[in-house]
């Protein structure tokens, strides 16, 4: 889940129950490249779901995956340097 601080969460694929007769909802689709996410693990940033990969400062393109913390701005994700700039 994402808060107000920044930090991001990582998600999994949804699992339907053994009880479910219904089908699974399809996977959600990265807000970076588009694409459906087909990982087992993903970030939710935002409004969106992403790709490890995907997940990038806006600014300066520097990777967030294995940041300990980004930022949400105007639908946008900052490093922290570019977000307090």
């Amino acid at each position: 889940m994402v808060n107000n601080s920044g930090h991001f969460g990582i998600g999994t694929m949804p699992v339907a129950s053994h009880n479910s007769y219904d089908h699974p909802p399809s996977p959600p689709n990265c807000a970076g490249c588009g694409y459906r996410i087909s990982d087992r693990f993903y970030y939710h940033m935002g409004d969106g779901q992403w790709h490890a990969h995907c997940l990038k400062c806006y600014r300066c393109d520097a990777r967030l995956d294995q940041a300990m913390s980004c930022y949400f701005r105007d639908g946008h994700i900052y490093c922290k340097d570019d977000y307090f700039r």
